[in-house]
């Protein structure tokens, strides 16, 4: 992010460094939750892996599935909703 010039647009980023444990388990996502001081019940989460949506549905986040070439045969159920590209989600309407 910082190469590309976007690291000012991100206001947390979590690495493999900064948690004991990787997905499955969610603590990724609860620490970012943390940093943001965000509502888990208004938060999406975009994930690529089976592994990834079963951390962020641990964590208690709405999950959109993307797979990627490499993923594209998980199995992403436990998922809200899967789409082949961020082209096909819409977010609710919330007014």
């Amino acid at each position: 992010m910082e190469r590309l010039g976007l690291r000012h647009l991100v206001e947390s980023v979590r690495t493999v460094e900064s948690v004991k444990w990787l997905k499955p388990p969610p603590e990724i996502y609860l620490r970012v939750i943390e940093d943001l001081n965000a509502d888990v019940r208004e938060t999406y989460l975009f994930e690529d892996s089976q592994p990834g949506v079963r951390a962020a549905k641990a964590a208690g986040l709405t999950v959109i599935a993307v797979p990627s070439l490499l993923t594209r045969y998980h199995d992403l159920s436990m998922a809200e909703q899967v789409v082949e590209n961020l082209d096909q989600f819409e977010l609710p309407d919330w007014s």
